[in-house]
């Protein structure tokens, strides 16, 4: 059973689709320990396999991009580089 009729698709370029994110979507980094629980624990975890030398796998899809994470993201990255 096909799910959607993928010939129905309309492709286009980057420079052609249009958005409605700006840089008003992106949020400040809270100070420590006003993260939220869950959030605390992904990074305890990452800590974590940084100091055990274990590999780190992070993913994230469009809607998490979308929620103004990006700060959050490139901190986290900057952060296991060192």
């Amino acid at each position: 059973m096909q799910l959607f009729d993928r010939r129905k698709l309309k492709m286009k370029t980057l420079m052609d689709r249009v958005h409605d994110l700006d840089m008003s979507v992106v949020k400040p980094i809270p100070k420590a320990g006003t993260g939220g629980k869950d959030f605390e624990n992904i990074a305890n975890n990452i800590a974590q396999a940084k100091a055990q030398k274990k590999p780190i796998i992070l993913m994230a899809g469009g809607h998490v991009i979308r929620a103004g994470i990006q700060s959050y993201l490139i901190d986290l990255m900057e952060r296991l580089l060192l």
